[in-house]
């Protein structure tokens, strides 16, 4: 039942996990980790992880820049961008909040005229 509930509540984290496009699925980084690679260099390259989903012998790393997928301790998949990718989205969803914040200071306004 645990191995059930495991798997469920992983397949729930990956269903969060945002899908890119393929044209913006890109999967460099500064230095290089494939398929097959350990946890060690996976470690090296990328750092801590933020957070780590295991089930049995399948682990998800999540990173700044994306997720790692490893099935007993070797890199089965990576989803990664670049740094200039991750600093092109922070940038595109602070003006989009600003935007919104805009549009509802303008329609703020509008409330109780008549």
């Amino acid at each position: 039942m645990k191995m059930f509930n495991t798997l469920i509540i992983w397949l729930l984290i990956s269903s969060l996990t945002p899908l890119l496009p393929a044209e913006e699925a890109v999967h460099t980084v500064p230095l290089t980790l494939e398929i097959g690679d350990s946890v060690d260099k996976m470690k090296a390259v990328l750092g801590e992880p933020n957070g780590k989903m295991e089930s049995g012998d399948f682990s998800v790393y999540y990173f700044k820049y994306g997720t790692v997928k490893l099935t007993s301790d070797k890199i089965s998949s990576l989803d990664l961008i670049s740094e200039e990718e991750w600093q092109r989205r922070q940038r595109a969803e602070s003006e989009a909040r600003a935007e919104r914040k805009k549009q509802g200071e303008k329609n703020s306004g509008l409330h109780g005229c008549r």
